[in-house]
């Protein structure tokens, strides 16, 4: 059985702000970044609107072209972003690996770090987020502030992120078998009737959902793999919108979860005890 045991939930966010910078209106809206990864690897995510910038003019009137350009800076410049928990323990397994800024619509001069406002404009600051696997992740951590500073002639803005990550933590599954009882060439072999279902036990973050996948036929085979059986699987999980089988776990973080199955055809099985593998898939939704 494949476990996927650390998911990893990141959100980030940005406060409201309104700047003025000379004739321009600079608010700062919201964003995040919301990503499921398992912890068997290291993982890069990328996001160009972690944050959303948009910036209009605020009176009606003639432009002269020199004052139609805004320089920018993203701080820190050439180093990585780190991350720390609440308690102030450094993260060292999770990190931005580079910031950037991007314009919707036109173009950046990234050479001399400009861009052009003529109208309403949006921005994106984006960033690329770098995981490491490390089972020992867990809880809320927040980045290093990451400064966004704007020049427009002699007046500087400055805007300061913060980014908030939250780790769901490890997935612990547990299993036992199912029996599909006894029989003779013919009958239809039951675990609800001759045997009894399979468990899975599932203990995580309290309230989450948890997304579950197992195929819907298996095979099970005699011990020297001559004879095999069809058995078709079902469980008590409920489907959600997408019709992907999940369930919630309660107040303490646990679910049980039944599996049960049945050979409907056994009149050409040879005579034997029979065995197979039902793999199931488990991660956070």
């Amino acid at each position: 059985m494949k476990k996927i045991l650390l998911l990893l939930f990141i959100s980030c966010f940005v406060n409201t702000y309104s700047y003025d910078l000379d004739d321009l209106d600079i608010k700062v809206g919201d964003g995040f970044l919301n990503s499921k990864i398992s912890n068997n690897s290291s993982q890069y995510i990328q996001d160009d609107e972690m944050a959303r910038i948009t910036i209009r003019k605020d009176y009606e009137g003639r432009e002269d072209y020199g004052d139609r350009f805004i320089r920018y800076e993203l701080f820190p410049r050439g180093r990585r972003v780190q991350f720390k928990s609440l308690n102030g323990r450094i993260a060292n397994d999770m990190e931005i690996d580079r910031i950037y800024l991007k314009k919707k619509v036109g173009n950046i001069d990234r050479n001399y770090l400009t861009f052009d406002y003529k109208g309403r404009i949006e921005l994106g600051v984006g960033g690329v987020f770098r995981i490491g696997k490390n089972l020992s992740l867990n809880g809320e951590y927040v980045s290093d502030p990451i400064t966004l500073k704007l020049w427009k002639d002699d007046e500087v803005e400055t805007v300061i992120f913060k980014y908030y990550v939250n780790v769901l933590g490890s997935l612990e599954l547990k299993t036992e078998p199912m029996y599909l009882g006894k029989g003779i060439r013919g009958d239809t072999l039951s675990s609800k009737r001759d045997g009894f279902p399979g468990i899975l036990y599932i203990k995580g973050k309290p309230g989450e959902e948890v997304e579950i996948e197992y195929p819907k036929k298996i095979f099970i085979y005699n011990q020297n793999r001559r004879g095999k059986l069809e058995v078709d699987i079902n469980s008590n999980l409920r489907d959600d919108d997408e019709g992907d089988d999940e369930v919630e776990l309660n107040y303490r973080g646990t679910a049980k979860v039944e599996f049960n199955g049945m050979a409907k055809d056994t009149r050409g099985a040879s005579s034997g005890i029979y065995s197979g593998t039902l793999l199931i898939k488990v991660r956070y939704d």
